[in-house]
């Protein structure tokens, strides 16, 4: 199982992953994030729809549903963060 050890404003959560800068852009339909692999922090994206797809409520938020979804979006950035060339 994938953890998260801090999210958006430093909070502690469970050991494991870590995460930052958690942000809805306003520019596109999805909301961005980094996360910290290997020896570095790298961006990822997840799509409105993706998001849209997760949310059992249109009317949920964005990142409510991040907040909601985190280990399963976890689940699919990480292998991804980990095949992104240096």
């Amino acid at each position: 199982m994938l953890e998260c050890l801090f999210y958006n404003k430093g909070v502690a959560m469970k050991p494991g992953y870590e995460i930052r800068a958690v942000n809805k852009v306003t520019t596109g339909d999805y909301l961005s994030f980094e996360v910290f692999v290997g020896n570095r922090w790298r961006e990822v994206r997840v799509s409105g729809t993706a998001l849209n797809l997760l949310s059992s409520n249109p009317a949920t938020s964005h990142l409510q549903v991040f907040d909601q979804n985190l280990e399963a979006i976890l689940r699919a950035a990480v292998p991804m963060a980990e095949a992104a060339p240096d």
